[in-house]
């Protein structure tokens, strides 16, 4: 009777999880459909400087990218439970799933289609992997202890020094309309935050405005978001950096995305089919408003990380492979130690600015550290790296609330598409932010 019993459970829990898996799959397959359809209808006519072109695959060639996608929706987790999870599933999202359309949909000249199809199975090879190392069971570490007082006056320390920023930052203030956000690019030239403010600047935006809306109890969740949200408003307008206009929508998702759909991913999903949808209503009523929020959110979000493969692929096909001197910390190192190397790839993007004259490429990691070092190999190298750097984020977050640690952790995700992994490590606090997880681990869900 007991083995019966739990065969009855152990056939009850398979089929949940598949009919979960079957969802997810579903769920993912409908985001890329709505996806190419906006990218054929909005990208494609918009924006051929870039290079793209109407997308076209033969039936081999969509059975072959819609197996590797099942592949890596059955392996990822249905409900994210770490750090190294839920940044994972900003790669699907962000990077992995528009690419499958991107890839196939840009100028022969630049990719062909058999070699779109190398590089998307060498980036699935890469994302299965991130996907498997983060399964891997978690050590124990100890807890770190320390004083009440040293917690309030390091906050105390930190708000000062963001004030001080955010004070300093107004004095390039210029808003402009929805439909003229092209014009905040003009605001970075004349930015007042330089130097070694820049650092926590970053820290600030990435992590920190994060941190205070999930930690602080003692104000009401809508009174935090309207605060936070004016400091992002701000920040937008006097540095120029668009992404953050969008802080609002990323908070109050994931709050909700946390309390009331117990992290699941499918539920991420469903949140970004929704605004596909919010976009062709707008669009079609709405079409200045539509139009700019089609170029931040398809364009610049999604399509560009994606493009960004495109791109370094072609240049590196005339250029030798950098073997990661063009990391500003092997540069150095180089430099002390009189290493000889070709210097010309010390500012990547600035080269692939003057050959394709589409503005500074600044890519993600799997392109910019790994893909121009040693090509596909260097690829699935940083991709190890990244897993192996995430694991011990994991160690140091185990005991944080999710809410708190999924709400401070939303701008990395954002960011992770756009940047350098040396970059996330250290201009934008990953490393930075998972020290203070950790010292103050025993405050973090205490009351205030």
């Amino acid at each position: 009777m007991i083995n019966e019993h739990a065969l009855g459970l152990n056939y009850k829990t398979c089929l949940s999880e598949f009919k979960t898996r079957l969802i997810l799959l579903i769920l993912v397959f409908l985001y890329i459909y709505l996806f190419s359809l906006n990218f054929e209808n909005f990208i494609a006519p918009n924006f051929q400087y870039f290079g793209f072109r109407q997308f076209s695959l033969t039936g081999y060639e969509v059975l072959y990218t819609n197996i590797l996608i099942g592949i890596v929706v059955l392996l990822q987790p249905t409900s994210i439970t770490k750090s190294s999870e839920y940044l994972n599933l900003f790669l699907l999202v962000f990077i992995y799933y528009p690419s499958s359309i991107v890839f196939f949909s840009v100028r022969n000249d630049w990719l062909s289609k058999n070699d779109a199809l190398e590089l998307f199975s060498c980036f699935t090879l890469c994302i299965v992997l991130v996907i498997l190392f983060s399964k891997i069971p978690l050590l124990s570490i100890r807890k770190f202890k320390t004083s009440r007082r040293f917690y309030c006056l390091t906050n105390l320390f930190l708000f000062c020094l963001f004030f001080y920023i955010v004070t300093k930052s107004l004095t390039n203030l210029s808003i402009v309309g929805i439909s003229e956000l092209s014009k905040l690019n003009e605001s970075r030239q004349s930015v007042k935050v330089t130097g070694w403010l820049v650092y926590p600047y970053l820290w600030m935006v990435t992590f920190f405005l994060g941190f205070f809306l999930a930690k602080y109890k003692k104000l009401s969740m809508a009174y935090k978001l309207c605060i936070v949200s004016i400091v992002y408003f701000l920040l937008a307008f006097s540095m120029g950096a668009k992404i953050l206009l969008i802080a609002p929508f990323i908070f109050f998702f994931i709050y909700f995305w946390v309390l009331y759909f117990k992290c699941s991913s499918y539920s991420f999903v469903v949140a970004f089919i929704a605004c596909f949808m919010i976009l062709n209503i707008l669009t079609t009523f709405f079409p200045s408003i539509g139009f700019a929020i089609s170029a931040l959110f398809t364009f610049r979000t999604l399509s560009i990380s994606s493009l960004s493969f495109v791109i370094y692929h072609d240049f590196f096909q005339l250029k030798p492979f950098t073997h990661f001197q063009h990391v500003g910390l092997v540069f150095s190192i180089k430099d002390v130690f009189a290493i000889s190397s070709n210097t010309q790839f010390e500012v990547l993007p600035v080269a692939l600015k003057e050959v394709y004259g589409l503005g500074n490429f600044n890519a993600n990691f799997f392109v910019n550290d790994g893909y121009a070092a040693y090509g596909y190999v260097g690829m699935v190298f940083v991709s190890f790296i990244y897993s192996s750097i995430m694991y011990v984020f994991d160690l140091l977050t185990k005991s944080t609330p999710p809410l708190v640690l999924f709400m401070s952790l939303a701008y990395f995700g954002m960011y992770l598409g756009n940047v350098s992994l040396f970059t996330i490590i250290v201009s934008h606090g990953l490393i930075v932010s998972g020290i203070y997880l950790y010292i103050f681990s025993g405050f973090i869900d205490a009351k205030d």
